[in-house]
């Protein structure tokens, strides 16, 4: 079965056009889920007496650290595991997320975050 020169332009039109298209969809949905990973949460500690606000990023960690009570609090976050550091006092908390809500529970307690953005 040979093809046509119709279908062999018909062919390359469709290239020409479609390939772009899906390339530009690739790397606008790359840099949305680049963007969208980033959900803050504010988070309350008992022992703390303000908000502390964190990312729930599976790649991410950080540190937050409050100058005003010299508080510092450090965590990484891996899968459904939250590993908090706070005053060298360190805490493991698994996570589940059920819509806007963070469930946090550790050995010895458990809370419920409320999730902004995404």
């Amino acid at each position: 079965m040979e093809i046509s020169n119709k279908q062999k332009a018909f062919i390359a039109k469709i290239l020409k056009n479609v390939i772009p298209i899906i390339i530009l969809i690739f790397f606008l949905n790359f840099f949305y889920q680049e963007t969208r990973k980033y959900d803050f949460v504010g988070v309350w500690f008992p022992d703390y007496e303000d908000d502390v606000t964190i990312q729930f990023n599976p790649d991410y960690s950080g540190v937050y650290y409050d100058d005003l009570t010299k508080v510092a609090f450090r965590w990484k976050n891996h899968g459904n595991q939250l590993e908090m550091t706070i005053n060298d006092e360190k805490k493991t908390y698994y996570y589940t997320i059920e819509g806007k809500e963070i469930h946090l529970k550790s050995d010895d307690e458990s809370f419920i975050l409320y999730k902004y953005g995404n």
